[in-house]
């Protein structure tokens, strides 16, 4: 490997380290935000150079030596991991316990999956969220002709409301869970796209979890762990600038012998 490919790998390094402190600096700025999950970044080697016996001796018995020319910056990885309860005694207001997703729908009848459940009534009566998607709901009675009273959510997501003359079942919670984790793709606002057939209702399954009604899911962000990795990805960041700088001194050396 020359000097001039060592500038490439330091450049690498750097970028890689530059990409991992700014999904730290993403983390830490959504600690309090509700189900916000942590993420992580990928990272992939690029191509090795071999090393030659024109470049540094080798024994005859020897195993093949490469260096690999930096690394590459993949994509970034949520981590799913279920995060505290905070209760706040608001009746709109949910979290799961388990692996769902709550289910809304945009603008164009898209179905996003979230675990943000603080919901809210509009005008019409329709059940949405802060952005004003539809929460997917699998309705007994058309939400805007659901009776006066007090909105109850059991655990397994069924829509009661207490009336003077008795508890109504007006619905029920959908809950969502995609095919593969690796399916899902952020949408903005804490929502996740997946594509068509990539996911199923699991209403009624173990694997839908609970519903606590009353509470909202904070984000899993563990500070602790992410001002460990700042610091240890601050330290790998200025030594690849020192690696560049001292590769950088050699090629100002090598000029000067050559004039």
């Amino acid at each position: 490997m020359n000097i001039e490919s060592l500038l490439q790998v330091n450049k690498a390094g750097m970028n890689g380290n530059q990409n991992n402190l700014d999904i730290i600096a993403n983390n830490l700025a959504n600690l309090t935000t509700t189900g916000f999950k942590a993420k992580s970044g990928t990272f992939q080697a690029l191509i090795n150079n071999q090393v030659t016996n024109q470049e540094v001796p080798l024994a005859a018995n020897s195993t093949p030596i490469a260096i690999n020319t930096g690394l590459k910056v993949g994509s970034n990885i949520d981590n799913f991991g279920q995060g505290g309860l905070q209760t706040t005694n608001q009746p709109l207001d949910f979290a799961i316990q388990g692996n769902g997703f709550f289910g809304v729908r945009d603008a164009n009848n898209q179905l996003l999956l979230t675990r943000v459940g603080d919901f809210k009534r509009d005008a019409q009566g329709s059940l949405v969220n802060d952005n004003g998607f539809h929460v997917a709901t699998t309705d007994r009675i058309p939400q805007n002709q659901w009776p006066q009273g007090n909105l109850a959510v059991n655990a397994t997501g069924a829509i009661n409301i207490q009336t003077p003359e008795g508890s109504v079942n007006v619905g029920q919670l959908n809950i969502y869970q995609p095919l593969s984790l690796s399916d899902l793709q952020a949408a903005g606002n804490t929502t996740y796209q997946v594509q068509a057939g990539g996911v199923q209702l699991i209403n009624g399954t173990p694997e839908a979890g609970n519903i606590t009604q009353g509470a909202l899911e904070n984000s899993n962000v563990d500070m602790a762990s992410q001002m460990a990795d700042m610091i240890s990805t601050q330290r790998a960041y200025q030594l690849n600038a020192k690696a560049l700088q001292a590769t950088d001194n050699i090629l100002n050396v090598t000029n000067n012998f050559n004039q």
